[in-house]
């Protein structure tokens, strides 16, 4: 794979901002991941910003703590969707003086999936992870994805433990149902922001969609390719952010109507399903998250 020159960060000692306030220790987060368990060679994590203020560099931070964690060789590319909020430029400023993190910035407002299509298209690393600036995401979750990456193309996170009230889970699980059935896969939770995939499957994926319908394009389009997927549960890094989290009334009819709008072209585009779909067993509660047994 042809990397670019610049310098690609190979652990948390490499830069001053991470860990700091308000970031579990590194130490904590190793703990997460066994001494003699594999590491990714190399991975990047893409985070998405539009308007993300001040929790976009802590975010930044978290997720360069948990890439130098679970990979030798990382880096962070965030890509910002036309921000007025100053956001991007405190981006800009650390990536100034850090080459593991890189800022792409998309000449207009385009949308989440034109968003996480470009960050995917900047990864340089063997494996992506897509990770949403979202405080409902602990990505000390990522160890758990590491350890099935051997076995799967695509790791796909669902969320645990959410707060956000019977009406929003309801409607989530309907959402993600529809999805599997139109384009499928079926999963629990199609729009989680957190999706580790293999480069080598990424870049043989066309993705078209603009908005958060490109979660379930890439699981579709990755299921057609013959990629392997297994579901992996996500903690809830502040299980109280469900209660606060900002709830756009608009978003289910603008997600319904570019299902309907797109559904012929992009099963089309993707391709005949696979007659029995190769999403793998859902792994054990220990490894989703849950107690152990």
């Amino acid at each position: 794979m042809s990397l670019d020159p610049r310098p690609i960060a190979t652990g948390p000692e490499d830069s001053p901002l991470c860990p700091d306030g308000g970031l579990p220790a590194g130490a904590a987060l190793r703990d997460r991941l066994g001494p003699d368990e594999p590491r990714l060679s190399s991975l990047t994590v893409v985070v998405p910003n539009r308007d993300g203020g001040a929790a976009l560099t802590s975010a930044v931070r978290r997720a360069r703590l948990a890439a130098s964690v679970v990979s030798r060789r990382y880096e962070v590319v965030v890509v910002d969707d036309g921000s007025g909020d100053g956001s991007a430029e405190a981006v800009a400023r650390m990536a100034s003086h850090d080459g593991g993190i890189r800022l792409v910035m998309l000449a207009r407002r385009q949308g989440y999936g034109a968003v996480a299509r470009a960050g995917m298209a900047a990864a340089r690393m063997e494996w992506v992870l897509l990770a949403d600036p979202d405080p409902r995401l602990d990505l000390g979750s990522l160890t758990d994805f590491v350890r099935v990456s051997a076995r799967h193309d695509l790791v796909a996170g669902w969320r645990l433990d959410r707060r956000d009230g019977p009406a929003a889970q309801l409607a989530s699980t309907t959402w993600s149902r529809l999805v599997g059935r139109v384009l499928g896969p079926p999963v629990r939770d199609v729009d989680c922001g957190m999706k580790l995939i293999r480069g080598e499957l990424l870049r043989h994926l066309s993705l078209t969609c603009e908005g958060r319908l490109v979660h379930g394009e890439l699981l579709a389009a990755a299921e057609a390719a013959g990629g392997r997927l297994v579901e992996v549960g996500v903690r809830p890094r502040d299980p109280a952010a469900d209660e606060h989290a900002a709830r756009p009334g608009a978003r289910p009819t603008r997600l319904l109507g570019e299902l309907i709008a797109r559904s012929s072209g992009l099963r089309s585009a993707i391709g005949p399903r696979t007659a029995s779909p190769r999403v793998g067993p859902r792994p054990g509660p220990a490894l989703m998250g849950g107690p152990s047994a």
